[in-house]
């Protein structure tokens, strides 16, 4: 149980880590100390890193077994008998 809370706030960490790595990113890019193709490649190297955090803090699917296929019933007939007033019932 430890084990889990601790991962999940060492993850929530470094998604924030990341968040401020990519606003720093845009920032030194857009003061021109850093060039615009190294920010655009740390921007997605930065990204990648937050999927791949979002991926370990998300929860297991569980795994169902493919339920068979049922074929549709032919549908039952009834018939249908006039009786008085000229309508089926």
């Amino acid at each position: 149980m430890k084990q889990q809370m601790v991962k999940r706030w060492l993850c929530q960490f470094l998604l924030i880590a990341l968040g401020f790595v990519l606003l720093g990113l845009a920032s030194a890019a857009a003061q021109g100390t850093l060039s615009v193709p190294a920010a655009l490649g740390l921007a997605l190297a930065a990204l990648l890193g937050m999927n791949v955090l979002c991926g370990a803090l998300a929860p297991a699917a569980p795994q169902k077994a493919a339920a068979p296929v049922r074929r549709p019933a032919a549908p039952v007939r009834v018939p249908l008998q006039v009786v008085r007033g000229g309508r089926a019932a």
